[in-house]
This record gives C-alpha cells, structure tokens and sequence, in this order.
C-alpha cells in the first residue's frame, strides 16, 4: 500500500550540536561537586556529537578554554573537553561550586569558536553553544520541631490519643512533602497504633511492636524497619502482648524521604500506663541522605528510659585523652559520635577509648556488649582535666602552713590564691 508525505517546504535536520546528558546535580558529600545523578563522587562526563561538521583538531585534542571554546559555569567548576573522533568529544565537570545553595539553579552554557571547528563556528549554524543545568542541595542539618496539624494548616498541634479521642492527624514538616503525615491511633482498649501511610518504623525483628529507644541513642540504617500492613495491620505502640511501653517516655525511630532519598529521625512518645493512652510532642530528623541521628540525652522525663545499663559505665568524665569502658559483659563494638549523629575515628583498645585526636566538647558513645547495648554522654575536655590532675598532686602540709600563715597574719585571700597558683 503507497503512502503519501505532506511536503512542507521546510527540511526536518537534527541539530548540529548536541549533548547526551545536560543536566548536573550536587553529589551526597554536599561539597559542590556534581555528577549525573547526585550520588557518584567521580566527575560527571557527557558526550558532545557534531553533526555535518567536524573537529578541526586531531583525536585525542584537548581543548583549550579561551582558545576553542568559551563557558560560564558556576565559579569553582571547570569544563574539560577532549576529542574523541572527528564528530564526538567528551565533556568532563572537574571543581566545586563555591557557592551552593538549594535555591540556587544555574543555567550555564558552553559556546565552541572558531579554531575548534572545521570551517569555523559558522558551520555549526544556529548553535554555537551547548546549555548545561546545574542544581545544589541545602547544606545537610538537623531538622526539630512540634507535630503540626496539616499541610492545609501547618500550626503546632497536640497529638494525644485515649478512649475519648481515638484518633489525631498530624505532620512533621511539609518540605517533605506527600510523606510528611502521621497518625496517632487508640485502636482499642490497651491497644495503641501509629499510622505511618506505609513508612517505616523502627521495629523488633520480625514484629510489627515499634522499638522503645531510649535517649542517647544513634539511629541509623542499620537499625531494623518495620512496614505497616493494611488495616488492622499498622505499626504498634501497645498491645496487650507488646507491654514495653507501659508508663514510659521515649523515642520511636523513623525512616521518610526527603529530595528523593532515605533519612533517619525520631519522634518522642509518652504513653500512659497499660496503654491507656499517648502523647506525641517532638520529632527530629536528618536531611543528608541515609545519615545518622542520635536522641536527645536529656529527655526530661523521670519515667524515661536511662542512658545506659548500671552494668556499664564510662569513666572518667569528663575525660582527657583516654575514656575507659567499665562493663560486667564481654565488649562487642564501642562506637563515637559527635551530637550531630557524625561517627568520630576514636580508636579503641580494648576497655580504653583513644580521645587524643577530638576535640574538646561533648560526645556520644555506644557501647555493645555480651549483656546489650547502652549509650552514654561524655564530655572531652583536655584542660580541665589537667588542671584536676595537677591540683591533686598538692601536697597537704604546704597548704595548711600557707593557711596558718594568713591566720597568724595579714596576708590577702588574693596573695594566698596566688601562692597556690605556684604549685
């Protein structure tokens, strides 16, 4: 069968240059780089092809900027382009961007002259220039706040459920979008659920009970994630056989997504005894990519869940340059982490925990042992104890003579505190 092609008048030819891949994102490390996707730490490349014109340079040119092209890239990245046949090239984004906010998305181009062309620029006809995307994340922080009431109406919000109020809707922050909503549930009586909207909880292995996890504590992707079923089968705070936390405040762990990736972060839960009822009143999350989060180590609460186990305990503190592990159980792991959830090359040699390379401030270490696990706050801080360790080393009877001598005398409080000063 003859078919017929309307004629137009006008000739349909692709363009004469192009690019394969345009569009460059700020890779997970959230230092400026890019790559094609946002998580390769290698620099992006992208064919360039001509087409009915050619390279006026051998195979294996490299360009020189200035010379056979000319861009405007965001300051601190760089075009790399070397030749690869008469009609490709291949375009590479070496640096970092200086200056990358998530607000900010530049729109960039490359523009070939006149020696990197056979013929000249002009054979190229309408397009000289190639244009090239390039969008950044926000630098990664720790995000807290309050359950607000809906996307409609993101106010602060109480969130309680009991027998009287079965039900309360809530979300956490609506820059994450469709996945920011919850749901506290009183299912029934001594039954308490948490409407997730099929996110992840974090769980007792092979069991839809949410984990109790108490303060100073690390979430992270290694902790085990339960999924809600369809009703009944949401995630459970209470049940008259899942009973941990009866009476208790404490921190559930949760799995969401933010700017297309995993995130790790906690709501705070005070449920009432026998599951008669709870309260959701804080949630914080991580925004960089599968990072960690650590709870709170204050939870203000004289029903909360200790820190740590009297079976294991850290000493001294604040410390200096070594922590010591006292533990009736045998040591499996001994972890470190800044308060922002950031684990800290602290070495360890068997009970001692080498602190000479942190910096002065306040830490976090998990210890796991034969008896469980456990978390502890500690506090580096090299001067003070130098200054304890020295004053111990003050010999009793100087003092008291100086003492006596101010008695016997009229000898300032300020020239006594300087004669101490001398040991």
């Amino acid at each position: 069968m003859a078919t017929c092609q309307l004629a137009t008048g006008v000739a349909n030819t692709p363009p004469r240059l192009t690019l394969n891949n345009s569009t460059f994102t700020e890779n997970l490390n959230n230092n400026g780089a890019v790559s094609l996707d946002g998580t390769v730490a290698s620099a992006p490349t992208s064919t360039i092809t001509l087409n009915s014109a050619t390279f006026a340079v051998p195979n294996g040119t490299t360009l020189v900027s200035g010379t056979h092209f000319t861009s405007s890239l965001p300051a601190g990245l760089a075009a790399s382009i070397v030749v690869t046949s008469p009609t490709t090239a291949t375009l590479t984004i070496n640096g970092a961007a200086t200056s990358h906010p998530k607000s900010q998305v530049l729109n960039s181009s490359i523009t070939f002259l006149n020696p990197a062309i056979t013929g000249g620029a002009a054979s190229l006809g309408s397009t000289t220039a190639l244009a090239l995307t390039f969008s950044y994340k926000d630098p990664y922080k720790i995000v807290t706040g309050t359950p607000l009431e809906s996307y409609a109406n993101p106010t602060a919000t109480t969130v309680t459920t009991n027998s009287g109020a079965t039900w309360k809707y809530f979300i956490i922050n609506p820059e994450l979008s469709d996945d920011a909503g919850y749901g506290a549930w009183y299912y029934a009586a001594n039954q308490l659920k948490l409407e997730t909207y099929w996110k992840g909880l974090v769980c007792e292995t092979g069991t839809r009970n949410i984990s109790l996890i108490p303060a100073c504590t690390t979430i992270t992707n290694a902790n085990n994630i339960g999924y809600p079923l369809g009703t009944p089968g949401q995630l459970d705070v209470y049940t008259p056989t899942y009973t941990t936390w009866s009476g208790k405040t404490a921190y559930v762990g949760f799995r969401n997504q933010f700017d297309g990736y995993s995130i790790n972060g906690y709501f705070k839960l005070s449920v009432g005894a026998n599951g008669s009822n709870y309260s959701v009143t804080e949630f914080a999350y991580n925004t960089q990519p599968f990072g960690s989060i650590t709870t709170p180590c204050n939870i203000l609460s004289n029903k909360d869940i200790p820190a740590t186990g009297p079976e294991t305990s850290v000493y001294p503190n604040p410390a200096s340059d070594v922590l010591n592990i006292k533990t009736k159980g045998e040591i499996k792991s001994i972890t470190v982490y800044d308060l922002s959830g950031r684990k800290i090359n602290a070495p360890v040699n068997g009970h001692k925990v080498d602190l000479k390379n942190c910096q002065n401030g306040t830490y976090l270490i998990d210890i796991e042992t034969s008896l469980g696990k456990s978390s502890q706050k500690f506090i580096k801080n090299k001067i003070k104890r130098y200054i304890a360790r020295n004053l111990s080393n003050i010999h009793i009877l100087p003092v008291f003579l100086i003492w006596y001598r101010i008695k016997m005398s009229s000898m300032s409080s300020s020239s006594f505190s300087a004669m101490i000063g001398l040991f």
